[in-house]
């Protein structure tokens, strides 16, 4: 299936003739796949040779277009092709391949491939002709494709694929996007090796002349430079090269390439720019947040001094509220009871939690008047007070607490408004026990007619 070309053969002798077949034959192909083996570029027959488009074979994996039984052995093959050190872009690989259609079916082509090294623009990139022939190929086919097909599939690539002898006396090969980069011809270069360097911008001269000078011949070479054409713009360049050697391990020439680095130059100067342009906002907005946090750790201090005075002001009224003989009842607009004292619980005989699940309305509410008849809930002072929004005073109304016992209290109630509000939002109740506190249940008032004989046989002790 295999067959390698040698070691010793120069780059210039890799490509005789044979190569130009494969893009004039009607079933000739020239494929680009990098090293993961993803196809860059093609040209030629692809519909004959794989049954797809051009557009439908570009950005597929090579492995997914040839029989499964070879796969492994192509990569195998592919791979011992070198990219660097001794021997890059000397040895090609001829194979017999079976390519796999889009109809399932497969047809046998003769293949060869080498591998351009760096280019600048792909880690690598293995170049291929596929072609169908009658015959098995030569073990020395890959050494017939000349270097016409060379320039040809190098036109495909972004950047200057260029090779000279050292030190840059002589290019014996340079591709057509020179004149474009450079604004130059090709020709030129070749006349004159060093007018290359005449492009360069002053700024970057000097430095690139002295990286030349300083390198060792085994060194690859790189750098970064302006070259200005000659309608005055410039491009930002990034220029790569490595040595060739021959069999016996000489470097003998510099191969490389040159591409046009100006859009990421662009962004990086952009973004220079723009993280300049945040730092200045980061210092601007550090000085905003000192401040904010100077005048957020007042506002807490404040915050805190104004609970703490709260707190106090709180303790003061629940000792106020506690200290009081007058029983207190906070309710709120629909009569539920939210607060009390001390005072109230002792007077009406129930806790405080008891007391907030009793509303003015709840029928365990057993109240009458001073006449000994039934007061409804909606009667009672608070809720009176909570509908007309007037206060109620010294109103007298006996309750039987849960002992059975019956109270009689003298109340008052006033209303609390909100600020431009005439609809009271709460009412405060106030209470006291008369002396006469309690009496069994079924000795009511009415049936002593009303509470002034109790209150006088109370006052006889």
């Amino acid at each position: 299936m295999e067959q390698e070309s040698g070691a010793g053969a120069r780059p210039e002798h890799l490509f005789q003739s044979g190569g130009r077949d494969a893009i004039s034959r009607p079933d000739g192909l020239i494929i680009g796949i990098d090293d993961s083996f993803y196809l860059r570029f093609v040209c030629g027959s692809a519909e004959r040779v794989f049954g797809r488009t051009e557009d439908e074979v570009v950005g597929k994996h090579l492995m997914a277009l040839i029989a499964e039984r070879q796969r492994e052995i192509f990569s195998e093959c592919l791979r011992r092709i070198p990219s660097r050190g001794a021997g890059a872009g000397e040895y090609a690989v001829t194979l017999d391949l079976e390519c796999l259609r889009d109809d399932g079916t497969t047809v046998a082509r003769e293949a060869t491939f080498w591998q351009i090294p760096d280019t600048g623009v792909d880690n690598s990139l293995y170049v291929g002709f596929i072609f169908e022939t009658p015959s098995r190929p030569s073990p020395h086919k890959a050494l017939e494709h000349s270097e016409e097909e060379l320039r040809q599939i190098v036109d495909y690539v972004p950047g200057v694929f260029w090779l000279c002898d050292i030190p840059f006396t002589h290019f014996s090969y340079v591709s057509q996007a020179y004149e474009r980069l450079w604004g130059r011809s090709c020709q030129s270069l070749k006349d004159n090796p060093l007018s290359w360097l005449d492009a360069i911008h002053p700024e970057d001269r000097p430095a690139i002349e002295a990286h030349i000078a300083q390198r060792r011949p085994d060194d690859p070479y790189q750098c970064e430079y302006r070259v200005v054409r000659p309608d005055g713009r410039y491009s930002w360049i990034l220029d790569r090269g490595f040595p060739l050697r021959d069999s016996e391990q000489r470097i003998y020439r510099l191969a490389g390439v040159a591409v046009d680095i100006s859009e990421r130059k662009a962004a990086e100067f952009q973004l220079r720019r723009a993280q300049d342009g945040l730092e200045d906002r980061v210092a601007a907005r550090t000085a905003q947040l000192s401040q904010a946090v100077v005048l957020l750790e007042k506002e807490v201090e404040d915050h805190r001094a104004a609970e703490e005075a709260l707190r106090e002001t709180r303790d003061i009224y629940q000792s106020v509220m506690s200290a009081l003989e007058e029983g207190i009842v906070f309710q709120d607009e629909a009569g539920s009871i939210l607060a009390t004292n001390p005072a109230a619980e002792k007077i009406l005989g129930l806790s405080a939690r008891e007391l907030r699940d009793r509303p003015s309305f709840d029928p365990r509410w057993q109240v009458i008047r001073e006449d000994g008849e039934t007061l409804p809930g909606p009667q009672h002072p608070a809720m009176v007070t909570l509908v007309t929004g007037k206060p109620c005073n010294s109103v007298v109304m006996g309750v039987y607490r849960e002992d059975q016992k019956l109270v009689w209290i003298s109340v008052n109630s006033r209303p609390l408004f909100r600020n431009g509000e005439t609809t009271p939002y709460a009412v405060v109740t106030s209470f006291y026990g008369h002396n006469a506190e309690t009496c069994n249940r079924g000795t009511t008032a009415s049936s002593r007619g009303g509470i002034g004989p109790i209150l006088a046989s109370a006052g006889h002790g």
